[in-house]
Formats: structure tokens, C-alpha cells, sequence
């Protein structure tokens, strides 16, 4: 087997290389990556033929997500035929989360509902939010933390106008709406595992 050889999903008909990269490591999984690291690390694997990335939200609660992100961004600037299945693997991973997506309301008035007019305001806005959070539990204000340090340094990148735009109306959505804080069945299941390990 080659990194080469493609595989075909047979649900989706998509194809991807044989040889994966796994985005754990990169999240600071069992150690900490500086970011020079991680996307040396990243395009290693790309220059040796790897096209198929995998990652999750929890590995290192979004950094890895947000790290090939920005890899993905870094290479279709400079192979633009690949921002396609690049977004479309981004795709993919959106429809996972499906369910908290507002389906009544359209790409175009989501854009126009959240848009930044003024950024300075709006980032002084988001520290004072993400500060003076009001949450009972601090995974809250720390996702919205990291994802909100991770749109301002993708925006100061220097990222189209478009893009620029969609990315602050959707960290704007995040930090103006109350996260789901109870998850009675997976604290019940956690609970349970660690009843389990005391046997």
C-alpha cells in the first residue's frame, strides 16, 4: 500500500488517500505542538501525498480543528483547485453538528443578521462577553474564548473580504447566543464509567 492509492467511501462516492493524517496530536493530544510545529508537521504529510485529514472537536477542544483549518486555508492559497474538497471535508464535519444549525434561517440573512460593521468595537465587545461570561461551568467561556482568538488571527492573516466577513458574523452569532449547558445523559454516562473503573 501507497499513500497514493485512493479509497472510495461507499456512502458518499468521495475518495481519499489510503494513508490518513490523524489531527490528535496536533491538539496537544499527549504533548504540546508549538504552531510552527503543528504545520510543519501538517505539510510533511501533505508532501508526502497524504489528502485525507481527519480531526474532532476534541482533540485539544477545537485546536487541532482550528490548526488544520488554517493549514487547509494556507494551501488552497496556494493551490486554489483544492479550496473544493477542502471545504467540502470542512462540510462534512458541519453536518456532524447539524442540529444546532438554524435550518428556517438562510446563508444571506444569517450574514446580514450577524455582520460586523465596526471590528475594534466589536472585539473590545467579545473580551468584555467572554470576561464577564455569566456560565456555570468554564468549558463554556473557553470555547468561545478559543474559537474567538482563532477568527482574529485567521481575519489579521489577511483573508478575502468575503470570507473576512462570514467568519466575524459567525463568531458574532456564537458569543451573542446561551450554549446548551445541560447534558443530563452524557454526565450520566461519564458518571457510570467512573463508578465502573472504581470496581
Amino acid at each position: 500500500m501507497s499513500v497514493s492509492d485512493i479509497r472510495v467511501h461507499q456512502r458518499s462516492g468521495l475518495g481519499f488517500t489510503a494513508i490518513g493524517y490523524g489531527g490528535a496530536p496536533i491538539g496537544n493530544f499527549n504533548g504540546a505542538f508549538t504552531e510552527a510545529e503543528a504545520q510543519e508537521t501538517i505539510s510533511q504529510a501533505w508532501d508526502q501525498g497524504v489528502r485525507y485529514f481527519d480531526t474532532a472537536p476534541g482533540y485539544g477542544n477545537g485546536l487541532s480543528e482550528y490548526r488544520l483549518g488554517h493549514a487547509l486555508r494556507e494551501q488552497s492559497s496556494r493551490y486554489p483547485h483544492l479550496w473544493p474538497p477542502g471545504l467540502l471535508q470542512l462540510a462534512m464535519f458541519v453536518g456532524r453538528n447539524k442540529s444546532y444549525l438554524d435550518a428556517a434561517l438562510s446563508t444571506t440573512a444569517a450574514l446580514s443578521q450577524w455582520k460586523v460593521d465596526d471590528e475594534p468595537a466589536f472585539h473590545e465587545r467579545a473580551i468584555a462577553t467572554i470576561v464577564d461570561h455569566g456560565m456555570g461551568l468554564p468549558i463554556f467561556p473557553a470555547h468561545r474564548l478559543k474559537t474567538w482568538s482563532a477568527v482574529r488571527a485567521e481575519v489579521a492573516s489577511g483573508l478575502p473580504d468575503g470570507a473576512r466577513s462570514a467568519m466575524l458574523a459567525a463568531v458574532n452569532r456564537l458569543l451573542a447566543v446561551r450554549f446548551k449547558e445541560r447534558h443530563p445523559l452524557r454526565t450520566a454516562t461519564q458518571a457510570l464509567g467512573f463508578v465502573a473503573k472504581e470496581d
